[in-house]
């Protein structure tokens, strides 16, 4: 039977020149797949290889009795990855293996904190089994040679639709993560201690950020929009412009980017430290939900903290932009500024930045922990996480604050 090698050559781990396998009394003798390849288990089917360079392994083994005749190899490719933590199934393919149909896997997981590729292949032949398990670094199976076609490496016309599918997984496991903490809400109380510390971090240590970010904003802001209506002179409506700008946009989003920025760069370095030196997995031992112990509180925080930050906002940028207005037009009296805010502004713009800052504060907290949890590479990858937290997070509030403002307009006007 050729299982190791045709699995091996399936996966694209090693070139078929570079395994062979030969039968000796209805067993087989697999020598190592190449060069740098030192056995570490001998003993027939039931061989081990390591190799330093390549930090790979590769486990073969063979199993007889009636309880493998019956299990299905499906279920057989299953329990070889029982030991991965996190397990994402990348392609599953059935093929011809020795003249029996087979399945061959490729998984992407954490064995003993450290992000994996898993290589498995399985087929039943009578009443035994033979499987092949490759354990590999991340990216050995998406670098391994393919057959030509439109979306081979040499043609880039396949790259789009890898990027989609990309954010397509990504987005199904932030949805995942969402069902999950809802489910942490609803199962039992959240813990007053640790949401009283993550309000603390996400509400009360951004006052001093959100302060000096609206009153200059609403100055500059007041500053532009004085100096552009002098020119139809209608510089003493001033106020009007800008009450509508700050509450309705400026307010919330400049407050989500830049609470956003430091806290969600926060929670990413934060919970990847922890997932880095295993003290995520201890969560898990112990049985404990992290998802209840860690997301949920942070995401809470969020969402109860950036709306009273966005109000906090909007009274100080409009603070802001009276002085500046007061200053400039010399017809404007902070009363006459006062009365023309009172005029413009209803409860429905109070609301627009209201029900958005909550969304936002939804997006920092979610995606900030989503990140967090799935770092690796140790601390460099602590730091790479904290950037895509920031990078991420400000896309995902920009590009949701526009299909935000398309509904709240469609719904309030």
């Amino acid at each position: 039977m050729r299982l190791a090698w045709l699995a091996l050559v399936l996966l694209g781990c090693v070139p078929a020149s570079h395994y062979r396998a030969k039968r000796l009394e209805n067993r087989y003798d697999l020598p190592a797949p190449g060069d740098g390849w030192v056995s570490v288990k001998p003993g027939g089917a039931d061989r081990a290889w390591y190799n330093e360079a390549l930090a790979a392994a590769i486990y073969t083994d063979s199993n007889c009795g009636p309880r493998y005749a019956e299990t299905r190899t499906e279920d057989l490719a299953t329990e070889l990855t029982a030991g991965l933590r996190d397990v994402t199934t990348e392609r599953e393919e059935r093929r011809t293996l020795g003249g029996r149909e087979g399945i061959v896997r490729v998984h992407r997981g954490r064995l003993d904190g450290v992000l994996v590729a898993v290589g498995v292949g399985v087929v039943n032949r009578g009443a035994c089994t033979y499987d092949l398990t490759v354990i590999a670094p991340p990216d050995t199976f998406t670098q391994a040679s393919r057959p030509t076609s439109a979306c081979s490496p040499a043609s880039r016309r396949c790259e789009p639709m890898n990027g989609v599918r990309s954010f397509i997984r990504h987005f199904g496991a932030i949805t995942r993560l969402t069902v999950a903490t809802f489910r942490a809400f609803w199962r039992s109380p959240i813990e007053v201690r640790p949401l009283i510390n993550q309000l603390d971090v996400a509400g009360i240590q951004s006052w001093s950020i959100t302060f000096l970010t609206a009153v200059f904003t609403g100055m500059v802001f007041a500053l532009q929009f004085a100096s552009s209506l002098a020119t139809y002179g209608a510089s003493m409506y001033t106020g009007k412009m800008v009450s509508l700008g700050i509450v309705r946009e400026l307010g919330p989003m400049l407050t989500a980017l830049l609470v956003g920025g430091r806290v969600g760069s926060g929670f990413a370095a934060e919970l990847g430290s922890m997932v880095v030196t295993e003290q995520v997995d201890a969560i898990r031992a112990l049985g404990a939900d992290p998802v209840k112990k860690l997301v949920a509180p942070r995401v809470l925080a969020c969402v109860i903290m950036l709306p009273l930050l966005t109000m906090f906002a909007d009274a100080v940028g409009l603070v802001g932009a009276m002085i500046m207005t007061v200053r400039e037009v010399s017809d404007v009296t902070p009363k006459f500024f006062y009365l023309q805010v009172l005029d413009t502004l209803w409860v429905v713009d109070l609301m627009h930045g209201l029900m958005k800052s909550v969304a936002f504060g939804y997006i920092i907290g979610i995606v900030g922990c989503y990140i967090g949890l799935n770092t690796h590479g140790g601390t460099e990858g602590v730091g790479h996480s904290t950037t895509q937290a920031v990078v991420i997070g400000a896309i995902g509030l920009l590009v949701s604050n526009f299909f935000l403002t398309k509904l709240f307009l469609a719904i309030y006007g």
